[in-house]
C-alpha cells in the first residue's frame, strides 16, 4: 500500500517563532546580566537563573510589538536634567505647602488635550506631569489627560513639559498649545 504525500505529516514551526525569539533576546540579555551581577562566581545559581531569565524574557511577548520611537540623545539628556531638577523642586514645593497649611489653595482638576501621539511619548508625559509642583496625573483617556492641581489658578507648566517630551522623541507638535 502506498501513501500519497501530504503537507500535514509534520507541522511547520510557527512563522513568528524567529520573531518571538528576537523580541525576547534583549530582555533575556539584560536579565542574564542582572543575574550574573547578583550571583558573581556562582555557576550553580544558573540552575535557577536560566528558567528565571527565560520566564522573564517570555513576558516581553505579552507586550505589543510596536517599533520603538526615535529618540534624540541630546534632548533625552536635557530631559534627564529637567527630570532631576523638577523632582527636587516638586518635592520642596509640596513640603513647604505641608508646613504652611494656611496657604490659600483651590484644589481642582483640569483636562489637558495632549498633542503627543499614543504610546511611549504620551505615557511618559502623563507620568512626568506628577513631577510638576502641585500636580498629579489622575487619568489618561485618548488625548485627554486629567490633572489634579493643588491650586487650579496656577499654571502647571504642561505646555513646556509637553514640548520637552516632544523634543526627546523628535516630534513636531506644530504651533503653541
Amino acid at each position: 500500500m502506498t501513501h500519497a504525500a501530504t503537507n500535514d505529516a509534520v507541522p511547520a514551526p510557527a512563522a513568528g517563532a524567529g520573531r518571538a525569539l528576537r523580541r525576547m533576546a534583549p530582555p533575556a540579555a539584560g536579565l542574564a546580566a542582572v543575574w550574573w551581577l547578583l550571583n558573581p562566581g556562582d555557576p550553580a545559581s544558573w540552575i535557577v537563573g536560566v528558567p528565571a531569565v527565560a520566564a522573564g524574557a517570555a513576558v516581553a511577548l505579552l507586550f505589543p510589538d510596536t517599533p520603538a520611537p526615535r529618540r534624540s540623545l541630546r534632548a533625552s539628556l536635557r530631559f534627564a536634567g529637567y527630570f532631576a531638577r523638577a523632582s527636587v523642586v516638586g518635592a520642596t514645593d509640596v513640603a513647604l505647602r505641608a508646613m504652611r497649611p494656611s496657604l490659600d489653595l483651590r484644589p481642582g482638576f483640569i483636562i489637558w488635550r495632549t498633542r503627543l501621539p499614543e504610546g511611549v511619548p504620551r505615557e511618559l508625559f502623563a507620568n512626568a506631569v506628577t513631577l510638576l509642583p502641585g500636580t498629579l496625573s489622575a487619568r489618561l483617556e485618548g488625548d485627554a489627560l486629567t490633572v489634579h492641581q493643588l491650586d487650579e489658578r496656577a499654571d502647571p507648566g504642561l505646555s513646556a513639559l509637553e514640548a520637552r517630551v516632544a523634543a526627546m522623541f523628535r516630534l513636531d507638535l506644530g504651533g503653541a498649545a
